[in-house]
């Protein structure tokens, strides 16, 4: 019997691991998607409606039929819980509290706080064995480079669970000997934080760059505390909630400036950049990108860490792009947008989440400009390329374009894209399951 089934054995139910780990019910906690989370339980282990009421509590049989049936909902926080101590699905999963019978972990060493990964699951802590002929830190390099290149081609939803296994692991390593490895361990942390939010995970991802905050801190790297913290400003871009946005673009700028690389600084420029379009901030907006396009200018003169390897032309062009979206600019988003993606063509053509993101916007533009037929063309070409990608920030994207299109629905092409959107999204839905 594992940890969590030791710790549950006064409950009446608790789903096992092999449902727990699954990618499908990652996914339905990450979204807080009861109805499959409610779904998934009662096929995958055979528990009866009654069964699943009774372990949750204070819920009737019919209204567990309700909520699998999509005809009711669960929102409130207490009903959440119940939810989560109920089945035995970690808090974090949720986007709640550590729950009391998961019970905290005690560690009578010394080692600093910042040594802690924000796990999404009671794994084992167990160390990490350093790669053949080298160090941790030289491990860690080596596994950061290849998770910067699956990402783009994978997405955050199938590189997350095996990338904080690993996180994880190498949290005990770490305290043992935080000489080696303390620095590549923040920034896996940061990319953990990263591939969280991609899959829409937005609570779990900010523990993890809060931790990639501390570790920076603890490691004396201003780069990566002005990066993670970059990080959680982007996803309050992305959450629609500007002004945090500009508080933490703010902060990030701040982290001793002087010490940071050319393509650090870059990154952190587009970040505010963002923040501003966001509020409508046009005029603070163009300064920042022209400050953005002086920085990028000065790449190459030092040496950049791993985790800014992403900041290109490409990227350049792409953010500009967003920001004048955001600023109802659509002709010059167009231009800097067709421009990322023609660069992104030569250059990078395995960035297939980038190319999405890139044609979703493009469409986005060609509506706003009430070019329909051009803007359903441009976001089918997004949608046959997110059928390779596990990536839920993707479907959501594409999702809001849809959404767009409602005041079309007489027009041809935007039912055939949205009925392509929803046999797409279906046949995902029907892959995890």
């Amino acid at each position: 019997m594992d940890d969590r089934q030791t710790k549950r054995s006064g409950y009446p139910l608790t789903i096992p691991d092999t449902l727990l780990l699954s990618d499908a019910m990652q996914r339905a906690c990450a979204a807080r998607d009861f109805q499959e989370i409610f779904r998934l339980v009662n096929r995958r282990t055979g528990s009866s409606y009654a069964v699943m009421a009774a372990a949750i509590g204070k819920m009737t049989t019919s209204r567990v039929s309700d909520v699998i049936r999509g005809v009711r909902g669960i929102r409130g926080r207490q009903v959440v819980e119940r939810v989560a101590d109920g089945f035995g699905i970690p808090g974090q999963m949720l986007g709640l509290p550590e729950r009391p019978w998961e019970g905290s972990r005690s560690s009578t060493d010394s080692a600093p706080d910042a040594v802690t990964a924000p796990a999404a699951l009671d794994m084992p802590m167990l160390g990490i064995t350093p790669f053949e002929g080298m160090t941790l830190q030289q491990s860690g390099e080596q596994l950061l480079k290849m998770f910067l290149h699956l990402d783009d081609e994978l997405g955050g939803d199938s590189l997350f669970l095996p990338l904080t296994r690993y996180v994880t692991r190498m949290a005990e390593s770490v305290r043992e000997n935080p000489g080696d490895g303390l620095s590549v361990f923040g920034q896996l942390t940061q990319m953990a934080g990263w591939l969280a939010l991609d899959a829409n995970s937005h609570s779990t991802a900010r523990r993890y760059f809060e931790a990639a905050v501390r570790v920076g801190k603890e490691s004396s790297d201003p780069g990566l505390m002005a990066s993670a913290l970059a990080y959680m400003s982007l996803q309050e871009t992305y959450r629609g909630r500007p002004s945090n946005a500009l508080t933490l673009a703010l902060d990030a700028d701040e982290v001793e400036p002087h010490k940071l690389t050319p393509l650090t600084r870059t990154m952190l420029r587009t970040r505010l950049a963002r923040a501003h379009a966001g509020l409508g901030n046009e005029d603070l907006c163009l300064e920042t990108l022209e400050l953005v396009r002086k920085e990028f200018e000065q790449a190459g003169s030092r040496r950049e860490p791993h985790y800014v390897s992403y900041v290109d032309s490409v990227e350049i062009a792409a953010q500009e792009g967003a920001c004048y979206l955001d600023l109802g600019l659509t002709s010059k988003a167009v231009t800097s947008l067709t421009s990322a993606i023609g660069l992104l063509s030569i250059h990078s053509p395995n960035r297939v989440r980038d190319r999405v993101h890139y044609l979703s916007r493009l469409a986005k533009c060609y509506l706003l400009d009430g070019e329909v037929e051009e803007a359903c063309r441009t976001a089918s070409h997004a949608l046959d390329f997110s059928r390779t990608i596990g990536s839920a920030r993707v479907t959501e994207r594409l999702g809001e374009f849809e959404a767009l299109l409602n005041p079309y629905n007489g027009v041809s092409s935007a039912a055939d894209f949205k009925e392509a959107y929803r046999a797409t999204t279906q046949g995902t839905a029907a892959r995890i399951s």
